[in-house]
């Protein structure tokens, strides 16, 4: 009878101990975050609030919020001091690097299964993580690419251009997961790369050791097409879920001035794709949509951007030069050593180049 009570007994303690472990662990599971936001601001204190009031006010709360100062020179640390206790929010302050290294330090702490990169300047839909929490809960996507909306300074919303919606293969495989075998080059053309109209998977990001390049614009094009031709698994949810403020004091608001960026991003974006040789037919095809828009940005650029950039067009060219004798790389040769040789671009050579050629 004695012993009969003892082995009760142990049951009970084991059944308490296994409880205890099972419900620590359901707690756990539930602390830890499904979506990461991460929001880098540089000098963007005027348009901060909103941003983070329209995550902090999301119908699906089991997010972190992690908002990084890139060494802003206006009230955005002031601001960011409202929230240094919020429980959800993580703040990161550092002096000026850039959108993409602000990005890539914040994605190395984040937690959630899901990296989401919102604007400061932007906001999203209160019933956003809720609807992108439905979605990928039960196929667990690589890539969620939805709708937006651009939004004028005074609030009136300027609707929904072809940049705003999604591909034609998309718009019709709404429940389905699409990989870069089921796109058409025109599929990918057409595609809205900006990272703040797709949220990505954390694992598959990490696993294939993908980051934003540092210290240039248009990085967004290449953290997409890099996850893109890694197989990234897309699964279309054609919801507006995301709002994207139109003002002057945007980062790309004025392409031109930024034409050293889009040469380095022809590089980076050869050197990503062509790292799945499976996928190089469609790689080589993005890549000389790219090449080529050189010459068009070139061409619509000022004279005096024209003789600042020179020395940028100078190092495509190296890089071109270097590259293997593929028929690929033939014809881009051939074809931008026409355009870099004529009269019309040699005459911007720098006062420096020209002594070099002396």
């Amino acid at each position: 009878m004695v012993l009969k009570k003892k082995i009760i007994v142990a049951i009970s303690s084991c059944l308490v101990l296994i409880g205890a472990l099972i419900g620590g662990y359901v707690c756990l599971s539930h602390n830890k975050p499904y979506f990461s936001i991460i929001v880098s601001s540089y000098n963007y204190g005027h348009y901060l609030p909103q941003t983070i009031e329209s995550i902090l006010k999301s119908s699906y709360d089991n997010f972190e919020l992690i908002v990084v100062n890139d060494g802003s020179t206006d009230k955005t640390s002031f601001i960011l001091k409202q929230y240094e206790n919020h429980p959800k929010i993580t703040i990161i302050e550092h002096e000026n690097q850039g959108l993409s290294l602000s990005r890539n330090k914040a994605m190395k702490i984040a937690k959630g299964k899901y990296f989401w990169f919102v604007d400061a300047d932007d906001w999203i839909d209160k019933q956003a993580l809720q609807g992108l929490y439905d979605k990928t809960k039960e196929t667990s996507p690589d890539i969620v690419s939805f709708y937006t909306s651009s939004v004028n300074e005074h609030g009136m919303f300027l609707g929904m251009g072809g940049y705003d919606l999604l591909p034609w293969k998309l718009e019709n495989n709404v429940d389905n997961i699409l990989t870069i075998d089921d796109l058409s080059v025109r599929d990918l053309k057409s595609y809205p790369v900006t990272s703040g109209k797709q949220i990505y998977r954390r694992e598959f990001t990490l696993e294939n050791k993908i980051e934003f390049p540092a210290k240039t614009l248009f990085e967004d094009d290449v953290f997409f097409f890099h996850h893109i031709f890694a197989g990234a698994r897309i699964s279309p949810f054609p919801k507006m879920l995301y709002y994207k403020r139109a003002h002057g004091g945007a980062i790309t608001s004025d392409k031109g001035k930024h034409f050293d960026s889009y040469v380095r991003i022809c590089q980076y974006i050869w050197e990503r794709t062509h790292k799945y040789p499976q996928h190089e037919e469609k790689a080589n095809q993005i890549s000389s949509w790219y090449i080529n828009g050189i010459r068009g940005k070139w061409r619509s650029l000022s004279q005096e951007r024209k003789y600042k950039f020179y020395p940028d067009l100078l190092k495509f060219k190296e890089f071109i030069d270097a590259q293997e004798n593929s028929s690929f790389w033939i014809e881009k040769r051939k074809d931008f050593n026409e355009f870099f040789n004529s009269p019309d671009t040699q005459r911007f050579k720098t006062q420096n180049e020209e002594k070099i050629d002396q």
